[in-house]
């Protein structure tokens, strides 16, 4: 495994541009969000993305929910996608998205090529367990039976998202 070089921003002197770009803010995703279509739903915006594993956590159904969670395992591995250089606009509409069940925090992930880099990703806080069952995810299936009707609830969630909320 290699570390990934950091970024390099332009110096052309803009500095609102290099505030709102955060270059170098990723996000691993393993679920509902690693689908790019809800990705570009919940934050209005498309981003570069490749596929990439976190070491360490285990990824599981939430109780009575369509989607996933992950809690940390030592000897788990969870396979998703990571999202290049988001802005704060959208990290603050994915925190809406993720509401209380999630906490965001930093972690190491790999990409295919075995480049090791830092991203963001939502998991359930220690101590919250108890809101993951033992089920699997399904990525194929939620894509074929349920993607459609979650876009849906996806776009009246977001709909009580205001930048004011922030």
């Amino acid at each position: 495994m290699h570390r990934a070089d950091p970024p390099v921003v332009s110096d052309g002197g803009d500095e609102k541009i290099v505030n709102e770009l955060l270059v170098g803010v990723h996000l691993f995703t393993y679920g509902s969000l690693a689908v790019p279509i809800v990705m570009r739903t919940v934050t209005g915006r498309s981003f570069r993305n490749a596929p990439a594993r976190l070491r360490g956590f285990e990824r599981f159904m939430l109780k009575g929910r369509v989607y996933p969670g992950i809690s940390e395992n030592s000897s788990g591995e969870t396979r998703g996608r990571v999202y290049f250089d988001l802005d704060e606009a959208s990290l603050a509409r994915l925190d809406f998205f993720e509401a209380d069940e999630y906490e965001r925090v930093r972690r190491e992930v790999e990409l295919e090529d075995e480049t090791v880099t830092e991203a963001f990703v939502y998991i359930i806080p220690s101590g919250r367990e108890d809101l993951l069952c033992s089920e699997p995810w399904d990525e194929a299936g939620f894509i074929s039976e349920r993607l459609d009707g979650f876009l849906e609830q996806t776009c009246r969630w977001m709909s009580g998202y205001s930048d004011a909320s922030r």
